[in-house]
């Protein structure tokens, strides 16, 4: 699975990033609202969504980061407030 995973990704493009539509989350049978998937379309052909667990139970996130995660994180609003409450609770012990 993993030198599938290299193989698909290592050097691809994303092309296009999109949320899935409301009949597409429908067919799917999950519960989330379309702001809450991601699809990326890779320039081999490939599209990639995103998913809680390999079973495909409903949509899932991802969090990009630096090498600085505190900073450099690009997180839904709910997880960004999370982690500052986290960081802010860490920094007042």
């Amino acid at each position: 699975m993993r030198k599938q995973a290299k193989t698909n990704l290592i050097g691809s493009k994303i092309l296009k990033v999109e949320h899935l539509s409301d009949s597409e989350i429908e067919y799917l049978m999950w519960g989330c609202d379309p702001l809450d998937t991601l699809v990326f379309t890779l320039d081999n052909g490939m599209e990639m969504l995103v998913m809680s667990d390999q079973e495909g139970n409903n949509a899932g996130w991802i969090n990009l980061s630096r090498l600085d995660p505190v900073h450099g994180s690009v997180l839904t609003s709910e997880a960004a407030e999370y982690k500052k409450t986290a960081l802010t609770t860490v920094g007042a012990a």
